[in-house]
């Protein structure tokens, strides 16, 4: 049974977002809606981020799409612990939550210089990596992420 969890990127994805399902003692959500600001108060300071990533495929993510494609991601990744590849500062399921892990989100979303450019430097970037490797992958236009039909 599918189950649909309409949530933001921290306070639901950041918990699984490309965690390896043999990792996890808990249920993954399918789908969950990206929206970083909403999620991590921290970041509302940074400029609007109008544009939400709804439905995100997280379950395939976390469970198939992140497997074995570690060298797409700019950030290194345990492939047994794959929540780090979007999850910055989570070091165990129990952490991907936690203040500290919020804090490095807010560290690399300033490094980056807006919330836009870090998001398209995680996923776009790695869709683009793996579509140059021909193998399948996600969007890589606007509307392929942003279309919330």
């Amino acid at each position: 049974m599918k189950r649909t969890v309409s949530t933001s990127f921290l306070s639901a994805a950041i918990l699984l977002l490309g965690c390896s399902t043999s990792s996890l003692a808990f249920d993954i959500p399918e789908q969950v809606d990206i929206n970083l600001q909403s999620s991590n108060p921290s970041l509302q300071t940074m400029g609007e981020d109008s544009k939400t990533v709804p439905a995100f495929s997280h379950a395939k993510h976390a469970g198939t799409i992140l497997q074995n494609n570690s060298s797409h991601v700019s950030r290194s990744y345990d492939e047994q612990f794959s929540c780090t590849a979007c999850h910055p500062g989570a070091e165990s399921n129990e952490t991907v939550h936690s203040a500290a892990a919020q804090q490095k989100q807010v560290e690399e979303v300033e490094s980056a210089g807006s919330v836009k450019k870090y998001m398209h430097a995680l996923c776009l970037d790695c869709h683009k990596s793996m579509k140059k490797a021909e193998l399948a992958t996600g969007p890589t236009s606007c509307r392929g992420c942003h279309n919330p039909a």
